[in-house]
């Protein structure tokens, strides 16, 4: 597995992070030279377009299909994802689709020593995205903090280390610090981001906010 960020869940994982290596665009037919076949989740980034191009089996996982984009769909090693199912669902038939295989519904182990929502009253929150217009506004979710403080919870804002000076929110260095914090809150609020993932994975309630509400299902 190839990831540039999934390492930094640290003792989330059952694999060593020198295990999980980030893959760069220059040098993907060197890396993946001693592999017979890809499996790519196709994110629309350069790398994956390139990974794409590569002359080796790749099975690759769609969100969405655009012929002028991405190409002919290939019925075998292509998979588009339903759109009304979740994306864990898709991945599932993806694996039945590509090598006749039942994937199982994925669980994540927490760390021994944490308590699932042991501070029930502290609230989440995640006002930032990976990119601007899929952000609720700022003064919203101020508000919405106020509110929570006013009804006796205890609201948290949790963004990236280069975020938390403007939201005065505690130091998550790494993406393990962050799945703890939010397996001990009671609930979580953000907008369709990683975290939101994050949070629904650990089933922890959560409400997301997004724009586009075709794409809420899947994602």
């Amino acid at each position: 597995m190839f990831t540039p960020h999934i390492h930094s869940f640290g003792s989330w994982l059952p694999l060593p992070a020198k295990q999980l290596p980030t893959l760069h665009l220059t040098n993907i037919e060197e890396i993946l030279s001693p592999y017979d076949l890809i499996i790519l989740q196709h994110d629309n980034s350069p790398l994956s377009f390139e990974v794409k191009k590569l002359q080796k089996s790749v099975f690759t996982l769609y969100g969405a299909h655009v012929p002028s984009k991405h190409g002919v769909l290939d019925k075998k090693r292509d998979f588009v994802c339903d759109p009304s199912l979740s994306m864990v669902e898709n991945i599932c038939n993806a694996c039945l689709h590509f090598f006749d295989w039942r994937a199982p519904v994925p669980e994540i182990n927490p760390p021994k020593d944490l308590i699932h929502r042991r501070f029930r009253q502290r609230i989440a929150i995640h006002p930032t995205a990976s990119s601007p217009d899929k952000a609720w506004p700022r003064e919203k979710y101020l508000r919405i903090a106020t509110l929570l403080k006013k009804k006796g919870f205890e609201p948290i804002f949790t963004v990236a280390p280069h975020e938390k000076n403007s939201w005065k929110a505690p130091l998550f260095p790494t993406l393990g610090d962050l799945a703890s914090f939010l397996y001990e809150s009671g609930a979580f609020i953000g907008n369709d981001s990683g975290t939101g993932h994050l949070a629904s994975l650990l089933r922890i309630p959560h409400l997301t906010i997004g724009g586009n509400g075709l794409q809420m299902p899947l994602w």
